[in-house]
C-alpha cells in the first residue's frame, strides 16, 4: 500500500497545480485581517522548517505583552548556497606570488644559515654540557630548551636536525643541576650533556662543499 501511495505522489508531483494555487491566492485575498491569513496559512501549509539565524536582538520596547509581530524586523542578508551561476562574473587574474615566494625562500635560507652557524661549532666540539656554557643569548637558550624537549620525548634521547646534525642526550636521568645564564634571566635545570655528530648525508655534503672551496 505504501508503495502505491509513493507512486501516486510521484506522478502527482509532475502535474501542474496552477489552478489550486490561484484558488488559494483568491482565498487569501478575500480575508479581511492578518490574523485570519495566519490561521489559513497554518491550516494550508502547516509548520515551515525552522532556520536558526544568529544576530543581535534589538528590542524597542520592554513590554512583556508586546507581540512579536509588532517588533521592528531585523534585516539580514542571506547568501545563496546554490551552485548555479545567476549572472556573469568577471574573471579575475591569477595573483602573481613570485615576489612573495622569493622573499619566503630567502628568509628560510637565512634562518637555515643562522641555525647552522649556531650549531657548527658544537659539531666541531663534539660534546657539550650545560654547565660549560657561559652567558648565552636568548635565542641560544630557546634552542637549547628545544633540544632538551625533543631528546626527552625521543625513545633513545636522540633526534636529527634539518641540517643533518644528530643530537644525543647521554645523561637524561642525571641528578646534577646547574644554572643556565641567559641575557634575559637565569634558569635552574639538570646538567645535561649532549653529543653532536653529522649524519652520513650531511658529512658527504660538508665534504663536497669543502672540496668546492679548495678548488
Amino acid at each position: 500500500m505504501r508503495s502505491v501511495i509513493r507512486i501516486q505522489e510521484r506522478k502527482r508531483s509532475g502535474v501542474s497545480r496552477r489552478k489550486e494555487l490561484e484558488y488559494l491566492a483568491a482565498w487569501f485575498d478575500r480575508l479581511e485581517s492578518l490574523d485570519d491569513a495566519h490561521r489559513l496559512a497554518g491550516l494550508v501549509f502547516g509548520l515551515f522548517p525552522t532556520r536558526h539565524l544568529q544576530g543581535e536582538d534589538l528590542r524597542h520596547s520592554d513590554r512583556a505583552d508586546q507581540s512579536m509581530w509588532e517588533e521592528v524586523p531585523t534585516m539580514l542578508t542571506l547568501r545563496s548556497r546554490s551552485r548555479k551561476r545567476t549572472g556573469k562574473h568577471e574573471t579575475e587574474p591569477v595573483p602573481e606570488n613570485e615576489e612573495r615566494k622569493r622573499r619566503q625562500r630567502e628568509a628560510y635560507r637565512r634562518r637555515q644559515a643562522e641555525e647552522w652557524e649556531a650549531i657548527r661549532w658544537l659539531v666541531e666540539r663534539g660534546r657539550l654540557k650545560v654547565s660549560e656554557l657561559g652567558v648565552v643569548p636568548s635565542a641560544t637558550r630557546l634552542r637549547l630548551l628545544q633540544w632538551i624537549g625533543r631528546c626527552n620525548s625521543a625513545p633513545l634521547h636522540t633526534f636529527v636536525t634539518p641540517e643533518g646534525v644528530k643530537i644525543t642526550m647521554t645523561n637524561a636521568k642525571t641528578e646534577q643541576r646547574t644554572m643556565l645564564v641567559s641575557e634575559d634571566g637565569e634558569l635552574d635545570l639538570p646538567d645535561y650533556e649532549f653529543v653532536f655528530t653529522l649524519t652520513d648525508a650531511a658529512f658527504r655534503e660538508a665534504a663536497a662543499g669543502e672540496e668546492g672551496v679548495d678548488a
